[in-house]
């Protein structure tokens, strides 16, 4: 695989937090911490501006994105407690699932337009869920928790077929308002205490400064000399200078040992029919080879990678987004096309 970048996607205030392709593998749709969505030109990543209307006619090949008037209602009243990390539009394009900081795992009908719209909560997870997936037939549903570090997995079934049993969440089968459902949700969603709930930790904590931004004690040879003997004669003193050590030259990256993992899901992907492998951790994008287990390297990063996706058009085979963080003055958002 070349790791050539192609094209750069600029213009993100904050890191990027979600990536989308569309099936024909020429448009991107980011969204960002900064409550920012944007749609870029691929392969050069040129900006776009498509209205909301035409979003919705867009045959996306995947749907993990929390912004958009598709999906506005997913967010609750008092959204800047309760955040939605995760979401994941089934396969017929009827339902959308997400996961938020409460540990609420909601089913909407999509699109899911207008503020507050009526949903389905369970509850399993004890604190922030990091990641919602369909199975290719819609008939199971994975979710990930961040604290308590638990994989679930949810039988989806259809309204036509649903079977009564008893359940440990919050559905209902009865979609009235009476007997609760969608509606009776949305009511306790409103009369949730969130003072209360808002005790689950920050998905990303990004505090404290970079080691290669704090201040360093400076080297031997930037201290200032400090002798009790006489000083030297000027001629001795030129003659001395320019024969420091030279630094070490020409060094490469052999190995990249770890797996950003813990604040990251859905960053690891098979490429080249399962050959190779991508994954990333730190500011470095790392395809791993399974046949010789020897890696290589995508470095043009400036800052922390954070999430990373595929394009699943068969013209475009193993083109790769990745995103970064871009929290000092030094990086800025960007995502980067290879």
């Amino acid at each position: 695989m070349s790791s050539k970048r192609v094209g750069v996607c600029k213009g993100c205030l904050s890191y990027i937090t979600h990536l989308d392709w569309d099936k024909r593998g020429k448009l991107l749709q980011v969204n960002t911490a900064a409550k920012e969505q944007f749609f870029f030109e691929a392969p050069r990543g040129k900006r776009q501006t498509i209205p909301a209307s035409e979003v919705e006619k867009i045959d996306w090949s995947s749907w993990t994105c929390v912004l958009g008037p598709s999906v506005e209602g997913v967010w609750p009243v008092i959204s800047e407690v309760a955040e939605v990390t995760a979401a994941c539009l089934s396969n017929d394009r009827r339902v959308l699932a997400t996961g938020d900081d409460l540990g609420y795992i909601k089913l909407f009908k999509y699109p899911v337009k207008g503020k507050y719209a009526k949903f389905k909560r369970y509850v399993a997870h004890s604190t922030h869920v990091t990641n919602v997936r369909w199975t290719h037939d819609d008939s199971l549903l994975v979710t990930v928790g961040g604290g308590d570090t638990c994989l679930m997995i949810w039988a989806h079934e259809p309204d036509g077929l649903r079977e009564f049993k008893l359940c440990d969440s919050e559905e209902s089968d009865i979609e009235s308002e009476d007997d609760g459902g969608y509606d009776s949700d949305v009511t306790r969603e409103n009369e949730i205490n969130y003072t209360i709930k808002a005790l689950s930790t920050n998905m990303r904590p990004m505090t404290g400064v970079k080691p290669h931004l704090q201040m360093k004690e400076p080297s031997i040879d930037e201290r200032p000399p400090v002798s009790r003997a006489l000083p030297q004669p000027e001629k001795l003193q030129t003659n001395n200078v320019g024969k420091k050590k030279r630094p070490i030259e020409d060094l490469v990256l052999e190995l990249v040992f770890g797996y950003r993992g813990n604040d990251c899901r859905n960053n690891v992907h098979y490429l080249n029919e399962g050959a190779d492998i991508i994954y990333h951790t730190a500011s470095v994008g790392i395809v791993l080879n399974l046949t010789t287990s020897c890696q290589s390297f995508y470095v043009e990063h400036s800052d922390d990678i954070l999430c990373l996706t595929i394009n699943q058009h068969p013209k475009f085979p193993n083109v790769v987004a990745t995103g970064q963080v871009g929290m000092f003055v030094r990086s800025q958002p960007l995502v980067f096309l290879l």
